[in-house]
């Protein structure tokens, strides 16, 4: 007989997360951020920006940014949703006992994740008409467009790590069992 034994599905994934859900999450924003910085630098959406800008001028160039970042975060959102299944990381409060390996959601999840998501994409979207934008563009035009893109990866990088815990706070008010 040993005590050493592996832990139960209930306590591994019984609290409001776990480490299985935590990579999930993890691996999911690396690939978005990794398919939004391909799709960004291969000039794929120049031409929707530029017609955003033609239309309306900076301002213009906003909704845009809106309704594409709502895309990436669905993308995020999904990939999420597949990897936390395939580590078999479902919390109990979202799966019940049994199923964490199951490619589930409740709404109260999916709502806690919108409402989080969107937040922090509005005061990125904020940060950056404020403050960002003028920066961005002198270190263009002085031709540090490798600054640009750290600074953009590294606010986009702190941006996952913030909305996580929201999530997860938002979830566990509003998938009580």
């Amino acid at each position: 007989m040993t005590q050493f034994d592996t832990p139960g599905i209930a306590l591994r994934n019984g609290g409001l997360t776990n480490a299985r859900e935590i990579g999930a999450y993890a691996i999911a924003q690396a690939i978005k951020l990794a398919l939004t910085y391909a799709v960004s630098f291969s000039g794929l959406l120049s031409p929707l920006y530029l017609a955003a800008f033609k239309a309306g001028g900076a301002i213009g160039v906003v909704p845009v940014t809106f309704a594409i970042n709502i895309i990436w975060g669905s993308v995020a959102l999904l990939l999420f949703l597949a990897l936390r299944a395939a580590l078999g990381g479902v919390p109990l409060m979202i799966g019940g006992s049994g199923r964490d390996s199951a490619f589930t959601s409740r709404g109260g999840e999916i709502g806690a994740f919108i409402i989080a998501y969107v937040l922090l994409m509005i005061v990125v979207l904020l940060l950056h008409s404020a403050y960002l934008g003028p920066v961005y563009a002198a270190l263009s035009r002085g031709g540090q467009s490798q600054i640009v893109f750290a600074i953009a990866l590294a606010i986009s990088l702190v941006n996952a790590l913030i909305v996580y815990p929201i999530f997860i706070g938002l979830r566990s008010a509003f998938c009580k069992s």
